[in-house]
This record gives structure tokens, C-alpha cells and sequence, in this order.
């Protein structure tokens, strides 16, 4: 469990943002939804994003880590509750920011953590969770809306109530493991990549 922790979390906080992709058919049906107004929708959780990953996603000292994970699972249970009480676009707008931020502020510490933990295998556990959480976010989300009782709904409290027990679970323990994090500094490479380049890769891949 210690170690399945972080990679759940990060299924999970990833899964946040994409629950509405299963699920737009629905709601521009009950909100009639322009097609410029659904971009907007979208673009909200890129716009936030994209500061939180460069300003404060990637913290410098493994202290850093816990706050920012605190902080982005509140952000993601923020973003359930808004999409779970919406009426109106403007809801999930705000919605949407909040994941954008949390998917920027967890995702650098779960990265960190999972290293830790795991060594050079956390490299493809935290690539299997992203694509896991962004498949599984789209999926169950339509699953849930298709046959369950309000739609709208039952799927974000459903997952922000897993959302908090799995951050508490995380946060609950801070605890290091200094072997496998030496054997992850030891195999680092000497050379040090320009920023740019991680974001010119990172754009590309959502395009």
C-alpha cells in the first residue's frame, strides 16, 4: 500500500480533468452549449495549468513535496464539488481551473515520490498512471453518467471521496527511503536538459 499509494493518487488526479471529456455530449445538451464556449471550457484547465507546472510544480527539496500535494488534492476535491453542484457553464469553468491546478501541483511531488519508492521503475509506473488516469477519467465517467442516477453528480462525489482517502493516505506517510532514492541520484545523468526542451515536449504531446 505504501508504495501503490502515490501512483493511485496520481491515477486519480489525473483521471479529475478528463471525467468531463466522457461526459460533454451531456452537458451540452442540458446547457445548450456553443462550440466556442465548450473551447472555453476546455482551454480553462490548460490555462491553469500550464503557470502551476512552471512556477511552482517542480519543487526543489523533497520538503516541498507534501504541501503541494496537500494542497493540489484539495484543489482536485474543489473541482469534483464544483462540477458536482453546477447548473450553468461558468461552474465548470472554475471547475476546470481548479483541476488545472491541481494536476500542476501534485503531479512534480507524486513524480518524486513514486522515484523514491520505486527507482528507476517509478519512471514507467508514473507514465502508465497518467495514461491510466487520463483513459480511465474519460470511461468511467461515461460509464457512471450512462447507469447511474444523476449523472451529473454521482460520478465527482464518487470520486472526490476516493480522492481524499487516497491523499490522506499519502500524506499520512512522509517517511524516506534513502537507498532507493541514492540509486535514483546515482544513475541521474551528468548532463542537465534546457527547460525549453521539456516544454516544447510537454506541448507537443498535448497537441
Amino acid at each position: 500500500m505504501r508504495a501503490a499509494a502515490p501512483g493511485a493518487l496520481l491515477v486519480l488526479i489525473m483521471a479529475q480533468p478528463n471525467m468531463a471529456t466522457g461526459m460533454m455530449p451531456y452537458y451540452r445538451h442540458a446547457w445548450t452549449l456553443a462550440p466556442l464556449l465548450i473551447t472555453v471550457i476546455f482551454a480553462a484547465y490548460l490555462f491553469a495549468l500550464t503557470p502551476a507546472l512552471a512556477l511552482v510544480g517542480t519543487p526543489p527539496t523533497r520538503r516541498g513535496w507534501w504541501w503541494r500535494i496537500g494542497v493540489g488534492s484539495g484543489f482536485g476535491i474543489a473541482a469534483d464539488v464544483a462540477m458536482a453542484v453546477a447548473h450553468s457553464p461558468w461552474p465548470v469553468v472554475a471547475a476546470r481551473i481548479c483541476a488545472g491546478l491541481s494536476v500542476g501541483l501534485v503531479t512534480g511531488s507524486l513524480a518524486g515520490l513514486i522515484l523514491e519508492r520505486k527507482g528507476e521503475r517509478g519512471r514507467t509506473a508514473m507514465a502508465v498512471a497518467t495514461v491510466l488516469g487520463s483513459a480511465l477519467g474519460t470511461l468511467a465517467a461515461a460509464v457512471v453518467a450512462q447507469y447511474l442516477p444523476a449523472p451529473g453528480v454521482t460520478v465527482y462525489l464518487g470520486h472526490a471521496i476516493v480522492l481524499a482517502v487516497t491523499a490522506m493516505a499519502v500524506l499520512s506517510d512522509r517517511a524516506a527511503r534513502p537507498a532507493a532514492y541514492a540509486g535514483r541520484a546515482a544513475a541521474a545523468p551528468d548532463t542537465v536538459e534546457p527547460r525549453i526542451a521539456g516544454y516544447l515536449r510537454g506541448i507537443s504531446a498535448w497537441v
